[in-house]
């Protein structure tokens, strides 16, 4: 029971993790795109 809950949560953390650094890097790259049009 435990090791299937450690395995769950693994992955959950990992998928919320990939969801937060898309996110920041797509900020990134909106941002040097507006420093590059300047």
């Amino acid at each position: 029971m435990s090791s299937w809950f450690s395995d769950e949560a693994l992955r959950l953390v990992e998928a919320r993790n990939h969801r937060e650094v898309a996110t920041f890097s797509a900020l990134i790259t909106s941002h040097d795109q507006l420093l590059f049009r300047t």
